[in-house]
């Protein structure tokens, strides 16, 4: 009885909750900027900030970083159970039960709905309240426009919900303090791609880490993407379940990333991955078929002409990108010219990136669709000299007076980096749809390659199919196949899901026997290709 008053009580407090917060302002302006009619603004000034490490990673020029500036919170299994209660409901668009329970267990989050003048959407942000006991001059006490006015105690992050989006794309920002321009890129792409959900962490990875021996990076624990309970990894799941839920399909998750501008000397600028380990990249990065539907073929030969963003040199595409890659070739094309696309990558990503990890889960690494990508960008591009001069000048310093201007920070890196978003957008409507239309042809050339105790293998031309599943090997012990048979695919060999495949070797075959082969190809659309000759 005790039990069901409780619930009666909070059910009736419920019901006479106010509606929640709604805020109409540029969603930029509140990210990054100014947006005046919000509670607050600039969301990125109030992340957590911590040095564990002086020298470890570089920071904004514009943003100087100090122990003490916020914090980040980690919570205990009750309130990690109680975090999760709040995404359930949030999840479920659930709102004022989501307000709700974010105060009855003193979470320092709100629910916003926020209608966004950048764009005419509405989202539904679940951000934190900062803490206005923080203050930070930034190092210049006489310039009032870089001041940072209040602080995030807990630093789990900022979560928006776009409901009107038309894609399956979940968009994070893990390492938003060092890889200081990745807030600005992320809410470009969640913009630009009309985007599902958009997660960028609240604290520096350098806030809170384990404290055994010397700091580095692995030991973070304020990185979501380093540590499993982490608070952001619990909205993460939560979305992708959503998607996977209303879509039918796997999400697109888009991780971005930004490395140091004088540490990594000679690479492209955006250096592409489907994760670590990661060697054969599809969809959208690679299309393997023949119709080059991919994000670097949606791109130019000449992605940036001399002086277009200031006085760069001219980019080509292989100063642009450089792609992860090591299994099968990967061509750019334009009719004009052909060549193979870069592959000189040294940041492929973290090898337990727990958002790699949770889209990766029992996803076949040879599938047509990659359901994680991971970009890092140079904080300052190549085609620029390597000066310090140009690097303030990269976000919008002005020598003469010296001082960032705050409402240009990130105006030429949107310029420049906007390429790669763009060829993206343009590719994405046409791999989640994952229809050519075509009958896969017919694989030319089956054929007996070798034979062991109790192996075959089997040869064949791989064949192009924009929406491929699997290769089906079709087998009996007589020679009447169609009637009866044993099929093989990609549940019994990965490779097999891979368009690109051109032999298997069949395993644990009985000895004393005749078998009788076929081989048919299969796409997302349930096109069968016809069989092939037995043998």
């Amino acid at each position: 009885m005790i039990k069901n008053s409780v619930l009666l009580i909070l059910s009736i407090s419920i019901s006479l909750l106010p509606a929640i917060l709604v805020e109409e302002d540029s969603f930029q302006g509140f990210l990054y900027n100014q947006a005046a009619s919000c509670e607050y603004d600039n969301w990125i000034s109030h992340i957590a900030e911590g040095i564990a490490d002086e020298g470890y990673n570089v920071y904004a020029p514009y943003d100087r970083q100090t122990n003490g500036f916020g914090d980040f919170y980690e919570p205990d299994e009750m309130e990690t159970a109680q975090w999760e209660i709040v995404l359930t409901f949030f999840n479920n668009e659930n709102y004022d039960d989501t307000d709700f329970y974010l105060d009855y267990y003193g979470i320092p989050y709100q629910v916003v709905e926020f209608q966004d003048t950048d764009t005419g959407r509405t989202y539904y942000l679940l951000r934190e309240y900062p803490n206005y006991e923080y203050y930070d001059d930034n190092g210049t006490p006489d310039i009032t426009a870089d001041d940072e006015n209040g602080a995030f105690d807990y630093g789990w992050g900022l979560f928006v919900y776009n409901p009107s989006s038309p894609l399956p794309v979940i968009i994070t920002a893990p390492h938003p303090n060092d890889d200081y321009l990745t807030s600005a890129m992320a809410c470009h792409c969640f913009q630009e791609w009309n985007a599902r959900y958009l997660l960028i962490a609240g604290a520096g990875r350098e806030v809170k880490w384990t404290e055994n021996g010397t700091y580095s990076n692995s030991k973070s624990l304020s990185d979501p993407s380093r540590n499993e309970d982490h608070p952001f990894n619990i909205p993460y799941n939560y979305f992708c379940d959503r998607i996977r839920a209303d879509w039918g399909c796997r999400e697109f998750s888009a991780q971005i990333h930004s490395y140091d501008w004088n540490r990594h000397d000679g690479y492209a600028n955006c250096q592409i991955s489907a994760g670590y380990s990661k060697g054969c990249p599809n969809l959208p990065i690679r299309d393997l078929s023949d119709l080059k539907i991919d994000i670097i073929n949606a791109s130019n030969h000449l992605m940036l002409p001399a002086n277009t963003v200031g006085n760069n040199q001219p980019v080509y595409l292989n100063d642009y990108y450089a792609v992860n890659y090591n299994l099968y070739e990967f061509t750019f094309s334009d009719g004009d010219t052909t060549y193979a696309v870069n592959n000189d990558v040294d940041l492929p990503g973290y090898s337990q990136n727990q958002q790699m990890l949770y889209s990766f889960q029992n996803w076949n690494r040879y599938d047509v669709f990659e359901p994680f990508f991971h970009i890092e960008m140079d904080e300052l591009p190549e085609s620029y000299a390597q000066t310090e001069e140009n690097w303030k000048w990269f976000y919008a310093y002005d020598p003469d007076s010296g001082t960032f201007d705050m409402d240009n920070l990130f105006t030429l890196v949107l310029q420049y980096y906007n390429g790669w978003t763009a060829a993206l957008l343009s590719v994405l409507p046409t791999v989640f749809e994952l229809d050519d239309s075509l009958i896969p042809a017919e694989p030319q050339n089956f054929t007996f390659l070798a034979q062991g105790y109790d192996t075959i293998s089997l040869g064949w031309e791989f064949i192009s199919s924009f929406d491929f599943n699997t290769y089906e090997i079709l087998y009996t012990t007589g020679s009447d196949i169609p009637t009866e048979y044993t099929v093989i695919d990609r549940v019994d060999y990965s490779i097999l899901a891979s368009q690109r495949a051109n032999m298997v070797t069949v395993q644990n075959l009985s000895g004393n026997q005749h078998y009788f082969f076929r081989l048919q190809a299969v796409d997302y659309n349930n096109n069968y290709s016809l069989a092939s000759p037995e043998i």
